[in-house]
Formats: structure tokens, sequence, C-alpha cells
């Protein structure tokens, strides 16, 4: 459902941009259906420039400032959000420094930056949603 809405609002013209796709703002339905809620970050291109999305969930080209945000940052967001239905946790929230600690969030935003980061999943996620989860986050 949720793939299936942004996929509906990037066929506008100008596309229509989620810019703040998240857990928290999916709402499941008594029906078992996704319905997409608090919208109002969305834009048409063309954009300002400035991003209004969670950091967690941003594509690295918006983080390391390449790019302004498009059709692809959104897929971006959604297999993030992919990770964080699997994982049951915010994304990144089991990344450790070396020395054990939780990594806080500009290092996360670097590592994510330089594709040396993306959110983990679980040894029982389905093979198929891991396999579009990594086809939503590759680089660019």
């Amino acid at each position: 459902d949720v793939i299936e809405a942004i996929v509906y609002l990037h066929t506008f013209t100008p596309p229509v941009l989620l810019r703040n796709l998240k857990s928290h703002n999916v709402l499941i339905s008594a029906e078992m259906q996704a319905k997409l809620t608090d919208i109002g970050a969305t834009r048409s291109l063309p954009d300002s420039g400035s991003e209004v999305g969670m950091h967690r969930w941003l594509a690295p080209e918006l983080i390391s400032g390449r790019r302004y945000h498009s059709q692809p940052a959104d897929i971006f967001a959604f297999g993030v959000l992919l990770s964080e239905f699997d994982m049951h946790n915010r994304p990144y929230d089991d990344a450790l420094n070396n020395d054990g600690s939780q990594l806080d969030d500009l290092a996360i935003l670097q590592q994510v930056a330089s594709g040396n980061l993306r959110p983990t999943f679980s040894d029982t996620c389905p093979p198929i949603v891991l396999e579009l989860a990594k086809q939503c986050m590759a680089q660019e």
C-alpha cells in the first residue's frame, strides 16, 4: 500500500514528493491497509532545497547536499521504512562505534552519506523484502 501511494504521488506533473516518510506516518486500518498520514511536508517539484524529513530516513545525496529532494529520495526512505518495520526499531539504533557505544546522529549521517551504513534487517526478514529494501537504498 505504501509503495503504491508513493508511485501514485510521483506520477503527478510535477511529481508530489513525500519528504517525510517514516513509520510514524503510516497507519494501518482495521482492514490491514496502510494509510499515509502527515503529508503536510509534501511538495511538488521544483523544491527549495530545504529538507524537512527526519535525518535517519534521508538519502545519502540529501545528507551530502549533492541533490535536492526528488523521487529517488522518497524511494530510499521507503527502503529505510522496510527495515524499521522488520526490526521494530528506529533505523540505525543498533549501529555501534568501535568501543561498543551507540553511534550519535552526526556519525550516522556521515556514514550514511559515504555509503558505509545502511539500516539492518533481522535474520527472519523475507528475502524478497530484503532485496527490495537493498535496491531502494542503493547509493544513488
